[in-house]
């Protein structure tokens, strides 16, 4: 059984500047890739997001998710913009980065995202990394628990979950990587 595989376009971000991201596409089309996803990070995203809605036609590839990063009190109003414009796009993979005002105001934010979402037909994927708020899989799953929305979910990210765990990445990659 065959999975589609993606690209986050932060791989294209070097020391030297953005690659394009016509570029981009270009380049994971040509390795064989199905799709990308893009980052609007905090609200200042490196793509011009009004692109998205033509990159299948034009490359071939999905748009597999947009990557939004929530920094509770900061950036609440421009990632909600974000949310409720970005066309081209099925699912928000949302980190939550940091809080000015507690658990409580991060739990406000997802919930004024649900009736975006839901109007819209998007998902959102709650997305732990490490050094955030959200920091392990078992907090974004107790988050998704928590509202028990159909709409909201976890995302995975081997990276982040391996990082995060007591051992540490130096001691777990060994024992998952490739004979």
């Amino acid at each position: 059984m065959s999975h589609p595989v993606h690209a986050l376009d932060s791989f294209f971000y070097t020391s030297m500047g953005v690659y394009a991201f016509e570029s981009q596409c270009e380049m994971l089309a040509e390795l064989g890739y199905d799709g990308i996803t893009v980052s609007a990070w905090g609200g200042q995203p490196m793509t011009d997001l009004s692109l998205l809605p033509t990159v299948k036609e034009r490359h071939g590839l999905d748009v597999a998710a947009l990557y939004a990063v929530l920094h509770e009190g900061r950036n609440d109003a421009i990632i909600r913009r974000i949310i409720e414009s970005v066309e081209g796009v099925e699912l928000i993979e949302l980190a939550v980065q940091t809080s000015l005002n507690g658990e409580a105001a991060i739990l406000r934010n997802i919930e004024a995202l649900l009736p975006i979402a839901e109007r819209r037909g998007l998902r959102i994927a709650l997305y732990p990394h490490l050094r955030h708020v959200t920091q392990t899989t078992s907090e974004v799953v107790r988050l998704c628990e928590y509202f028990d929305h159909p709409l909201l979910g976890a995302s995975f990210n081997g990276y982040h979950w391996y990082a995060s765990r007591r051992a540490g990445w130096r001691n777990a990659s060994p024992r998952s990587s490739p004979g």
